[in-house]
């Protein structure tokens, strides 16, 4: 996270909470950039669910398959 980012969470920190900002402090950037990371982790993970890849082309077998799946999942 960028110096910018930082003193705006900060800011925005003890104005919602009260809470201590981390002013300049080498654990405390490197606990949010763990944050961050996880938090990135996640949101691609969550992106990967609901916006799965494309397959790049199913032959007509496959799309068949998929095509009686969708009318079985459909009847029940």
């Amino acid at each position: 996270m960028n110096s910018d980012a930082a003193d705006i969470v900060n800011l925005t920190r003890q104005r919602m909470g009260g809470q201590n900002a981390r002013v300049g402090s080498q654990s405390a950037a490197s606990a949010e950039i763990d944050q961050d990371a996880d938090f990135l982790a996640k949101l691609k993970a969550a992106w990967r669910i609901f916006f799965p890849e494309k397959p790049k082309s199913l032959s007509p077998k496959e799309e068949g398959k998929k095509r009686l799946r969708m009318i079985l999942v459909a009847d029940r």
